[in-house]
């Protein structure tokens, strides 16, 4: 994991978002690259449904009429002073040393997220908030739906933290699952603790969770397997899990089963980006 991209505004949840990315990139020998995404007058806006924004002007409306021409220098003050507190000098162009660099695009997230994000490694947004939280769910839809790239999806309101040292990951042995493994696997091998979790009765037709724990091994991740067979409702058990392991982070796979699907009934991946607690995702398509 070499870039990790996040979008910065003068925010609060932003500011928690970068000081936990820097911490995170200190850990794994990243990069940083802030972008502050500006409006523009001809943007439409088209944002994955799944998350009940169906307005083409809602990026107008939400966040264009708030919008001041100093917002662009408070959102480059507040990265730069983050950058400098965690040790990461402000550079221009990108080199072989791990460093900050700033970026200001105009558009909308969708469509600045497209254009950027799957040149990089993993892309940090902010779980929108239960009430409101309308610019929030629309970087979360564009992260997940226009990226292409590994999403991590931080608490909105949490102190920032170190993350990835004691992990978890949702395993199913889909292909969405796997990709997650592979995006964090920067993490996981720096990690303090990985733990696999299982729940339901394991399909035939899939890698199980001891082929992951196998697959591990070759990458130097000594993981354990925790187990529930008989568990109906995956989601409830996946985070009773996660507490019960004091996990900071949990790996993966978003959406294994069609989208659609999950927007009309419900799914595991929506009932964790809805979730109110203190967990952080990291989600991979």
């Amino acid at each position: 994991m070499r870039i990790i991209w996040i979008p910065v505004a003068d925010r609060p949840e932003s500011i928690q978002a970068l000081q936990t990315s820097f911490l995170l990139a200190k850990r794994v020998g990243s990069s940083v690259v802030g972008c502050h995404i500006r409006p523009h007058k001809s943007d439409s806006v088209q944002l994955f449904q799944g998350f009940d924004i169906d307005d083409d002007e809602a990026w107008q409306n939400a966040y264009a009429s708030k919008y001041k021409e100093e917002s662009s220098q408070s959102a480059r003050s507040i990265y730069s002073a983050i950058a400098a507190d965690y040790g990461f000098e402000l550079r221009a162009r990108p080199g072989r040393e791990p460093a900050a660099l700033w970026q200001q695009k105009t558009g909308s997230p969708r469509r600045v997220i497209a254009q950027n994000a799957p040149v990089s490694d993993l892309i940090v947004v902010s779980r929108p908030k239960a009430k409101g939280g309308r610019l929030a769910k629309m970087f979360l839809a564009a992260a997940l739906a226009n990226s292409g790239t590994p999403t991590l999806v931080l608490p909105q309101r949490t102190r920032a933290a170190a993350i990835g040292r004691r992990v978890c990951i949702a395993w199913n042995g889909s292909n969405e699952a796997s990709r997650a493994v592979r995006a964090a696997m920067s993490i996981l091998t720096a990690a303090d603790e990985v733990v696999v979790l299982s729940c339901g009765l394991e399909s035939k037709n899939v890698p199980k969770a001891e082929k992951l724990r196998s697959y591990l091994q070759h990458w130097g991740v000594a993981a354990t397997i925790v187990r529930d067979r008989k568990s109906r409702d995956h989601a409830k058990t996946l985070i009773d899990m996660y507490k019960a392991a004091s996990a900071d982070l949990m790996v993966m796979g978003a959406y294994s089963r069609r989208r659609a699907s999950e927007r009309l009934f419900g799914g595991v991946t929506q009932t964790m980006l809805n979730y109110r607690g203190t967990m952080s995702l990291l989600l991979h398509l």
